[in-house]
């Protein structure tokens, strides 16, 4: 999926009654609270989510536009910390995917903004870490059309030649799993898991944003639970709820090499909102 995959969905036909993110029972808790729990961070939805999910935060009413001064447009600003060839990719990339005309718009803020952590500095250190936030901007009769979503934060992974390192997102994260695996990181006892982890939440949260309820489990000798959470029973109809568990899997070699990782969540239990006993 590509990165203005969001902007050609919204983009559908005007014979389409309000779009609605669609969720199953088994799809596991709201990934704004995945957001929370693993790639903690207050004031963004995280490429997260990436587009793959945009639609799944949704404004019920408000201006898309008053979100951000991004109805102004302006050049990409300079950013500290780049060299010439990653300034370039950065505008490049806005260029690309901006569609800053039409009923719907797609505009990168230009609050644009160079970030690291010591977990990034210690797993990446060739690498530099730019967080974009997209906004989705509309005219006012698309609202009667369309579900707008929020705020969509991208990091951008820049080699010295300008090259993003993971350029494809998925819902579940796998690309973060693709990039600690072509950089040879290792796992092998709680402190490295800590650091991956430390890693992976500051990418997606464009910034340093641990989250202290959380932990790393190891499962058996291959796979690694980062950011391990149990969800609090929601419901997920008008008659029953669930409790969930939620947790970034890692797997690993032998040597304690990272092979993959996606970000999973399971049902725990369900039970009746009348208060029959719950199901496993």
């Amino acid at each position: 999926m590509d990165r203005c995959e969001p902007y050609r969905r919204l983009q559908q036909s005007t014979q389409a009654k309000k779009l609605r993110p669609q969720k199953t029972e088994t799809d596991g808790i709201g990934l704004e609270q995945l957001s929370s729990a693993i790639f903690l961070n207050p004031n963004v939805l995280t490429s997260g989510m990436r587009f793959a999910i945009v639609l799944t935060v949704v404004f019920a009413c408000g201006s898309i536009a008053a979100q951000n001064p991004a109805t102004t447009r302006s050049d990409v600003p300079k950013l500290e910390g780049l060299n010439a060839a990653q300034q370039r990719a950065v505008e490049e990339y806005v260029r690309q995917n901006e569609r800053p005309t039409g009923e719907l718009r797609w505009i990168a803020d230009r609050r644009m903004a160079v970030f690291s952590s010591e977990a990034l500095r210690a797993l990446f250190p060739r690498f530099r870490f730019v967080a974009v936030r997209w906004i989705t901007e509309a005219d006012p009769a698309a609202f009667h059309k369309y579900s707008i979503p929020g705020p969509i934060l991208e990091t951008l992974v820049l080699d010295a030649d300008g090259k993003n390192c993971m350029p494809h997102h998925t819902g579940y994260r796998e690309e973060f799993g693709d990039l600690v695996h072509a950089e040879r990181v290792k796992i092998t006892d709680a402190t490295s898991a800590a650091v991956v982890r430390s890693a992976l939440t500051a990418i997606y949260a464009g910034g340093s944003a641990d989250d202290l309820r959380t932990s790393d489990l190891r499962h058996e000798n291959s796979n690694w639970l980062l950011g391990y959470h149990e969800w609090p029973f929601r419901p997920i109809s008008s008659y029953e709820e669930v409790r969930e568990v939620s947790y970034y899997l890692i797997s690993v070699d032998t040597n304690g090499f990272v092979v993959s990782g996606r970000l999973v969540t399971k049902v725990l239990e369900r039970r009746k909102l009348n208060g029959d006993e719950p199901n496993h």
